[in-house]
């Protein structure tokens, strides 16, 4: 984790020299900054005030290992990994600055929290930061009052909540960014299973069912190297019925022609008009009467189409989200595109 903490503050560091960048002069409102700035800085509420419980439990274990996952995957591997692109402009603008002040906030009060279990490193990068010594900072989740205060067995957690240095919560906003992370993990299986290369771009993709995740749509295309994302309410329309005989049904009464009728049933060239025919009871396979049982029905993805759901949440509150790719290649996909690939995959070096 701490060379992670590190690299992230070289990160941080570098471009803010580069653009001059002061926290007390350049400072944007949170209100003001994107989706992602106020995620991460929900998030790193969220673990502040987690550990601090952890903290004041004795579970000290616990509450490193929760702020070590925040560094690591939240902050590096999502966070900066998905905000690189918007330090390279050299151009001030609105969505740089709402990007360097938020790197700044985040690595402040993450030193704040470590200073307590390992003081040496983040006291270095503090001071870089705010010009002084991370040990004569204040507690980010407020301080009682007085010295007597913040020894006494019980907390005046409310002289505490005022003087709070933590950024605003935002709980369904952390739910939503859960579920973007996951459906792009989700993403990634679904190419890995259908044997496409991530390099390979996908014309579009639709999420199906769900909450509202307009807002990082952009995100999501990008993580997923497909052209468009959008919003789709009927699976069917990527979905088709495929029939397999049921030999445990069938067999005693097709006997020695079940073999037939199965492969007529498997090679249906309309799955659909034929299960229609076969809850009508109007179907029959040399002179045997198919029923219900005798088939099985299988929803699987239409040619050039691959899927996955997954489930969100537990129990009565579950629900579950699609994620379907348009496994085509796109127009825009030209022969140059090709070369690049063939070339990234077979370098001399790598045959050697």
């Amino acid at each position: 984790m701490f060379l992670t903490l590190w690299n992230i503050y070289k990160f941080h560091a570098d471009y803010a020299a580069l653009d001059g960048f002061d926290p007390e002069t350049n400072h944007l409102e949170v209100s003001e900054r994107t989706p992602l700035d106020r995620w991460i800085l929900s998030r790193l509420a969220t673990v502040a005030t987690n550990y601090h419980v952890g903290f004041t439990n004795w579970d000290y274990h616990k509450a490193c290992r929760e702020l070590e996952e925040f560094v690591v995957n939240d902050l590096s591997n999502w966070y900066v990994r998905r905000s690189r692109r918007r330090l390279w402009d050299e151009a001030e603008n609105t969505d740089k600055l709402a990007c360097q002040n938020t790197l700044h906030e985040v690595l402040t009060t993450v030193c704040q929290l470590i200073a307590p279990v390992s003081p040496f490193m983040v006291d270095v990068i503090y001071r870089n930061l705010a010009g002084e010594s991370v040990h004569q900072a204040n507690w980010p989740l407020g301080t009682p009052g007085s010295l007597e205060g913040a020894t006494a067995d019980s907390w005046d957690k409310d002289a505490a909540k005022a003087t709070t240095t933590l950024p605003p919560q935002d709980l369904a906003l952390e739910a939503s960014m859960a579920l973007v992370r996951e459906l792009a993990e989700t993403g990634r299986r679904i190419r890995v299973d259908a044997s496409r290369r991530q390099r390979l771009p996908c014309g579009d993709g639709w999420i199906v069912s769900g909450p509202d995740l307009a807002e990082f749509h952009g995100i999501l295309a990008e993580e997923l190297n497909v052209e468009n994302i959008s919003i789709e309410t009927d699976l069917d329309r990527f979905q088709q019925i495929e029939l397999a005989p049921n030999f445990r049904a069938l067999a005693p009464r097709a006997r020695g022609d079940v073999n037939s009728i199965a492969a007529e049933i498997r090679n249906a060239k309309n799955p659909a008009a034929m299960l229609e025919q076969i809850k009508s009871g109007s179907l029959e396979i040399m002179g045997i009467k198919i029923e219900e049982t005798d088939v099985e029905v299988k929803r699987v993805e239409k040619s050039g189409f691959a899927a996955s759901t997954i489930q969100v949440g537990q129990g009565d509150d579950a629900y579950h989200v699609s994620l379907v790719l348009d496994m085509n290649d796109t127009q825009s996909f030209s022969r140059k595109d090709w070369l690049a690939i063939l070339q990234e995959e077979y370098k001399p070096s790598e045959r050697i």
